[in-house]
């Protein structure tokens, strides 16, 4: 993994290898060649080449980040004798914020978004989710009120295809990652501290 900063903005390039890559592979029995047996097949190996760009930005009031990664799979997969292909290039961004805003009032709105890509032979259509958390804090910070509303859209779920030959699957898969959480918290010891974001990028880069 190759990794550079250069004031606000961090990239990254990171090349992925997997020997014995353990994945779905279908098969035709020979005493029965209408019936298509889908099971797991080892396969040599599973390449990816991922890449990133990281822009932060922290003032006062306000702190930034914006997140741009790149996933290009290098994968063949084996259906009836015959290799497949499916390579598509999957696109991601996210971006969050933290705004301190007058009278102890702290507003995080998080978006992200992924065109969906590849995963062997399943292509995934693009799907987003828009979160934002609301504190409000009382009694020299001691009380917090707090209010999450998470995938309010309720548009990241999973649409999937799948074509094979001349069979074709299309299923969507909604977990319901959706909620509001309202939280009250008390500090009785409470102690000043601020964060400056310092390690905000290098918890990106371990993430991704």
């Amino acid at each position: 993994q190759w990794t550079s900063t250069y004031s606000l903005l961090t990239a990254f390039i990171r090349y992925e290898y997997m020997k014995d890559y353990i994945d779905n592979g279908w098969n035709t029995p020979v005493d029965r060649p209408n019936v298509i047996v889908s099971t797991y097949s080892n396969y040599p190996k599973n390449e990816n080449l991922v890449a990133a760009l990281i822009l932060q930005k922290n003032i006062s009031w306000w702190n930034g980040t914006l997140q741009l990664l790149v996933n290009k799979p290098f994968f063949k997969c084996e259906y009836l004798g015959q290799t497949l292909h499916y390579n598509s290039v999957r696109l991601q961004l996210v971006t969050n914020h933290i705004f301190r805003l007058p009278h102890s009032w702290i507003v995080s709105p998080y978006f992200s978004y992924c065109n969906g890509g590849d995963r062997a032979a399943i292509h995934f259509e693009p799907y987003w989710n828009l979160s934002l958390n609301i504190k409000k804090l009382y009694i020299k910070d001691r009380l917090t009120v707090e209010l999450f509303c998470d995938n309010f859209f309720h548009k990241n779920k999973y649409t999937e295809t799948e074509r094979l030959g001349r069979l074709y699957f299309h299923q969507t898969e909604n977990y319901n990652q959706w909620g509001y959480r309202l939280t009250l918290s008390y500090s009785f010891n409470h102690k000043d501290s601020k964060s400056h974001g310092s390690n905000s990028v290098r918890e990106a880069i371990d993430r991704l």
